[in-house]
């Protein structure tokens, strides 16, 4: 059964693939052996955007990259260090996505809420890549 999980985002700039560090024995690798597709939500409640990316996933062990993305927040949650044999990345190359602005109700002053139409754009890594 499918499930979520919060994860922390590792590099800064977006190319289509974004990755996430992750324990080789987490569960969340065999669930991604067995089915590829997954779905990332991120959201900024502060100024109200909610993206929601879909595509596929799967497991690096690419040392390069590891090396790369390691910092010390990281770190913290891997205390053997990066050359753990454990340590590995989830790679998720993003197949399309949705962006939502959040304009869907306010909250006046005589405490009446007024609800507005949801901003929604579809697009695909293409159209990302060009903002």
């Amino acid at each position: 059964m499918p499930r979520a999980r919060p994860m922390h985002l590792v590099q800064d700039a977006y190319d289509g693939t974004l990755w996430f560090y992750t324990r080789r024995s987490a569960e969340k690798v065999s669930e991604t052996d067995r089915d590829h597709d997954v779905c990332l939500t991120f959201s900024d409640q502060d100024k109200g955007v909610y993206v929601s990316l879909s595509g596929s996933a799967r497991v690096s062990d690419d040392q390069t990259l590891i090396d790369k993305y390691w910092n010390p927040f990281i770190a913290a949650w891997f205390p053997e260090g990066k050359d753990d044999p454990d340590v590995a990345l989830l790679e998720v190359k993003i197949e399309m996505g949705e962006h939502w602005r959040d304009e869907f109700f306010t909250l006046t002053t005589d405490s009446h809420i007024h609800f507005h139409p949801c901003d929604l754009k579809a697009f695909t890594v293409s159209e990302l890549n060009q903002h």
